[in-house]
């Protein structure tokens, strides 16, 4: 396992924590919320990371919530033909 990854999974004790505070009818939600968290987080860095690197660290961190993440090519709304790689978060 790489070393970001072994980092990456010595969080993800926090969601699991959090999770235990969230009523069960608003599991998914909470979980997706936890995960754009994360995703945001490794976004905002000031170097940036290939897209695979970000959505293995948010699955590394979120692999115990009830949630399947993945990335989608999406297009900006401008004509530059530009396109980025979002996170989608889906309900197992």
């Amino acid at each position: 396992m790489s070393r970001y990854l072994q980092k990456a999974a010595g969080y993800n004790n926090l969601p699991k924590e959090l999770m235990e505070l969230i009523k069960p009818e608003y599991e998914f939600e909470a979980a997706e919320i936890i995960a754009r968290l994360v995703n945001a987080g490794v976004v905002c860095v000031p170097r940036s990371c290939q897209s695979t690197v970000r959505l293995n660290i948010v699955r590394e961190i979120c692999k115990d919530l009830p949630i399947s993440c993945k990335l989608e090519e999406r297009s900006f709304d401008d004509n530059s033909g530009r396109t980025y790689k979002a996170l989608v978060v889906d309900n197992v």
